[in-house]
């Protein structure tokens, strides 16, 4: 799962260190392309966000953008989108 792809703040660390951004970062864009399309269509888009996001904080490293100033507001940020893809493969699954 691209999702364990990530890494932690405790494996980053502080400030995040470079190789270790870079290298996700890397591994991400690798498995991306085999993320999409999606089985469900419905989380196409929540998917290519959650990429977005972990892609331009890793790029970045420390991301520094206005809507995602810090790790922790990434980290919340990907947990958020994880749970929207979490209902809608629950809400399929119960079909």
């Amino acid at each position: 799962m691209v999702t364990s792809l990530m890494p932690t703040a405790d494996d980053l660390g502080d400030p995040p260190d470079y190789a270790t951004c870079s290298a996700a970062l890397g591994e991400i864009r690798s498995e991306s392309a085999d993320l999409l399309p999606t089985p469900d269509a419905a989380i196409d888009p929540i998917v290519r966000e959650w990429l977005r996001v972990a892609e331009d904080a890793l790029f970045e490293c420390p991301p520094s953008s206005a809507a995602l100033p810090d790790l922790s507001s990434v980290f919340a940020e990907l947990l958020r989108l994880e749970a929207e893809v979490n209902v809608v493969l629950e809400i399929d699954s119960g079909e």
